[in-house]
């Protein structure tokens, strides 16, 4: 569930960067200091979910292959969410202040 939770919120840091347009096809990796940022999280969470460094997190190691199926299903809610944002465009006016 922790994976899950830290793949979600980076992944929609992505999706965060326009909340009208989809992100999808455009080049998400156009902002370099995301992009460097998210990958040394990345990183950090695999060497530390993978290797003999998680005893000392109190954390149990992972096998590889639950943290990339956590990663997929986390690809594929942002999917999901990208899809539904010219929806929620539509039904979701921005509010404009009247004089």
């Amino acid at each position: 569930m922790f994976i899950y939770l830290i793949a979600n919120e980076l992944l929609f840091s992505f999706s965060c960067r326009n909340l009208k347009k989809s992100v999808i096809n455009k080049n998400i990796f156009d902002n370099k200091r995301l992009t460097i940022g998210v990958l040394i999280i990345v990183i950090i969470q695999l060497g530390i979910l993978t290797s003999g460094i998680s005893k000392y997190f109190i954390v149990q190691n992972i096998l590889l292959k639950d943290i990339l199926l956590c990663i997929g299903i986390c690809m594929i809610v942002m999917i999901l969410e990208e899809l539904t944002k010219p929806i929620f465009v539509k039904c979701f006016k921005d509010y404009k202040e009247e004089k």
